[in-house]
Protein backbone atom coordinates (compact mmCIF):
# COMPACT_ATOMS: atom_id res chain seq x y z
CA UNK A 1 0.00 0.00 0.00
CA UNK A 2 1.12 3.38 -1.08
CA UNK A 3 0.13 7.34 -1.78
CA UNK A 4 0.10 9.83 -4.13
CA UNK A 5 -0.43 13.41 -3.33
CA UNK A 6 -2.79 14.34 -5.84
CA UNK A 7 -1.08 14.35 -9.76
CA UNK A 8 1.85 12.56 -10.77
CA UNK A 9 2.09 14.22 -14.23
CA UNK A 10 2.25 18.37 -15.20
CA UNK A 11 0.86 19.40 -18.54
CA UNK A 12 3.35 22.19 -19.87
CA UNK A 13 4.13 23.12 -23.92
CA UNK A 14 7.34 22.04 -25.56
CA UNK A 15 10.22 24.52 -25.15
CA UNK A 16 9.70 25.85 -28.65
CA UNK A 17 6.47 27.44 -27.09
CA UNK A 18 7.35 28.56 -23.55
CA UNK A 19 9.28 31.91 -25.11
CA UNK A 20 7.03 34.71 -23.21
CA UNK A 21 7.23 36.75 -25.98
CA UNK A 22 6.24 34.91 -28.98
CA UNK A 23 2.77 35.84 -29.84
CA UNK A 24 0.02 34.21 -27.61
CA UNK A 25 -2.01 32.50 -30.28
CA UNK A 26 0.37 30.57 -31.10
CA UNK A 27 -0.33 28.57 -28.49
CA UNK A 28 -3.83 27.63 -28.63
CA UNK A 29 -2.53 24.84 -31.80
CA UNK A 30 0.13 24.14 -30.04
CA UNK A 31 0.57 20.82 -28.46
CA UNK A 32 1.14 19.87 -24.92
CA UNK A 33 3.25 17.53 -22.90
CA UNK A 34 2.93 15.64 -19.81
CA UNK A 35 5.89 15.25 -17.53
CA UNK A 36 7.42 14.34 -14.65
CA UNK A 37 8.81 17.45 -12.19
CA UNK A 38 11.42 16.47 -9.82
CA UNK A 39 8.96 15.48 -6.70
CA UNK A 40 6.82 13.77 -9.33
CA UNK A 41 10.17 11.30 -10.48
CA UNK A 42 10.49 10.84 -6.83
CA UNK A 43 6.85 9.45 -7.07
CA UNK A 44 7.14 7.93 -10.00
CA UNK A 45 10.00 5.42 -9.11
CA UNK A 46 8.46 4.98 -5.88
CA UNK A 47 5.37 3.84 -7.68
CA UNK A 48 7.48 1.46 -10.28
CA UNK A 49 9.37 -0.59 -7.19
CA UNK A 50 6.16 -0.95 -5.19
CA UNK A 51 4.26 -2.42 -8.00
CA UNK A 52 6.92 -4.57 -8.90
CA UNK A 53 5.57 -8.64 -8.32
CA UNK A 54 1.95 -7.45 -7.42
CA UNK A 55 -0.65 -9.63 -8.13
CA UNK A 56 -3.62 -7.12 -8.49
CA UNK A 57 -3.88 -3.02 -8.02
CA UNK A 58 -6.25 -1.43 -5.86
CA UNK A 59 -7.00 2.02 -6.59
CA UNK A 60 -7.85 3.78 -3.61
CA UNK A 61 -8.41 7.49 -4.98
CA UNK A 62 -10.97 10.08 -4.56
CA UNK A 63 -14.43 9.45 -6.42
CA UNK A 64 -13.97 12.71 -8.79
CA UNK A 65 -12.42 13.16 -12.51
CA UNK A 66 -9.71 14.37 -10.73
CA UNK A 67 -9.78 11.16 -8.88
CA UNK A 68 -9.91 8.83 -11.97
CA UNK A 69 -7.25 10.84 -13.95
CA UNK A 70 -5.12 10.37 -10.82
CA UNK A 71 -6.00 6.53 -11.42
CA UNK A 72 -4.93 6.50 -15.22
CA UNK A 73 -1.47 8.48 -14.08
CA UNK A 74 -0.32 6.25 -11.20
CA UNK A 75 -1.34 2.91 -13.55
CA UNK A 76 0.69 4.82 -16.47
CA UNK A 77 3.44 4.15 -14.11
CA UNK A 78 3.00 1.25 -12.39
CA UNK A 79 1.99 -0.82 -15.87
CA UNK A 80 6.14 -1.01 -16.64
CA UNK A 81 6.33 -2.62 -13.68
CA UNK A 82 3.71 -4.89 -13.91
CA UNK A 83 4.07 -8.57 -15.85
CA UNK A 84 1.78 -8.56 -18.40
CA UNK A 85 -0.33 -11.24 -17.38
CA UNK A 86 -1.20 -9.55 -14.80
CA UNK A 87 -1.94 -6.15 -16.37
CA UNK A 88 -6.08 -7.05 -15.91
CA UNK A 89 -5.96 -7.06 -12.43
CA UNK A 90 -7.06 -3.83 -11.95
CA UNK A 91 -9.51 -2.63 -9.72
CA UNK A 92 -11.35 0.43 -8.69
CA UNK A 93 -12.58 1.11 -5.04
CA UNK A 94 -15.84 3.72 -5.05
CA UNK A 95 -16.24 5.05 -1.37
CA UNK A 96 -17.98 8.73 -0.52
CA UNK A 97 -16.28 8.69 3.39
CA UNK A 98 -13.87 7.25 5.31
CA UNK A 99 -16.11 5.37 7.72
CA UNK A 100 -15.55 1.38 7.92
CA UNK A 101 -18.53 0.79 6.68
CA UNK A 102 -18.55 2.53 3.77
CA UNK A 103 -14.94 1.41 2.93
CA UNK A 104 -15.86 -2.11 3.65
CA UNK A 105 -18.74 -1.48 1.12
CA UNK A 106 -16.35 -0.40 -1.64
CA UNK A 107 -13.83 -3.06 -0.76
CA UNK A 108 -16.67 -5.41 -1.32
CA UNK A 109 -17.67 -3.99 -4.78
CA UNK A 110 -14.81 -2.67 -6.99
CA UNK A 111 -15.35 -1.93 -10.33
CA UNK A 112 -12.72 -3.35 -13.13
CA UNK A 113 -11.36 -0.63 -13.79
CA UNK A 114 -11.39 3.62 -13.28
CA UNK A 115 -13.30 5.47 -15.70
CA UNK A 116 -11.64 6.51 -19.02
CA UNK A 117 -13.94 8.74 -19.89
CA UNK A 118 -13.95 10.96 -16.88
CA UNK A 119 -10.15 10.76 -16.41
CA UNK A 120 -9.81 12.24 -20.54
CA UNK A 121 -12.28 14.77 -19.64
CA UNK A 122 -9.80 16.25 -17.20
CA UNK A 123 -6.86 16.21 -19.77
CA UNK A 124 -9.42 18.31 -21.66
CA UNK A 125 -9.58 20.54 -19.12
CA UNK A 126 -6.00 20.61 -18.46
CA UNK A 127 -4.70 21.39 -21.92
CA UNK A 128 -7.23 24.04 -22.03
CA UNK A 129 -6.58 25.88 -18.46
CA UNK A 130 -2.92 25.43 -20.27
CA UNK A 131 -3.50 27.42 -22.70
CA UNK A 132 -6.22 29.87 -21.99
CA UNK A 133 -4.08 30.72 -18.94
CA UNK A 134 -0.82 31.06 -20.57
CA UNK A 135 -2.31 32.78 -23.61
CA UNK A 136 -3.83 35.27 -21.54
CA UNK A 137 -0.76 35.58 -19.50
CA UNK A 138 1.39 36.71 -21.90
CA UNK A 139 -1.53 39.48 -23.38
Amino acid sequence: MTSVAGHVYNRDFPKEFQNRKSDPLRLFDAPTIRNLDKHSRTVAKHLQMVSRGVDFIVLWLDCDKEGENICFEVLDICRKSIPQSKRQRVYRAKFSSIAKKDLQTAFDNLSNQPNYNESVSVDARQVMDLKIGVAFSRY
